[in-house]
């Protein structure tokens, strides 16, 4: 999957979810924030409605309080591009996990890149390590072929 073509709230959700296993009530709050939602009955006019109620809000992709633990827990290192050119030129940062999962993104977005780095990290494949391949050796006479892995179809992040 190519997290970088999500919204903040698409990869919000997505890294509570891996988080967490599943995702609560939820919903789009400024600037793709997920806001935390529950429904509690109230009376209004004399009729019984039921009345949704924030109770937080989860941003890592934009607040740092949100990212920094999901950054420190998963060993995220953010790398910023020191071209030193006024104003920079392509610039970027990179967001790499001790495992070797990398996205290059925005220097104005570093949290949505190390989320995303996260994700590619939290998602890879475990049977084809990520790569989207399998190797299959035929042997001496006949060499080695390389299909898609038969449990993600070769649709890893590093194959979108």
């Amino acid at each position: 999957m190519d997290y970088s073509k999500l919204s903040d709230f698409e990869i919000n959700v997505a890294v509570f979810e891996a988080l967490h296993g599943g995702s609560p009530d939820c919903k789009e709050g400024d600037d793709g924030a997920m806001l935390l939602v529950s429904f509690e009955g109230d009376v209004v006019g004399g009729d019984i409605v039921e009345v949704e109620v924030v109770r937080g809000s989860f941003d890592p992709c934009n607040n740092a309080s949100d990212a920094w633990p999901i950054i420190q827990d998963n060993l995220i290192s953010i790398i910023f591009d020191e071209d030193g050119n006024e104003p920079p030129q392509n610039a970027w940062c990179k967001a790499i996990t001790k495992t070797g999962e990398s996205h290059y993104g925005s220097e104005k977005e570093p949290l949505k890149t190390a989320m995303i780095a996260f994700l590619m990290k939290a998602n890879k494949c475990t049977f084809c390590d990520g790569n989207g391949l399998i190797q299959i050796d035929h042997g001496e006479n006949i060499g080695i072929e390389y299909k898609a892995c038969p449990q993600c179809e070769g649709k890893c992040y590093v194959h979108p």
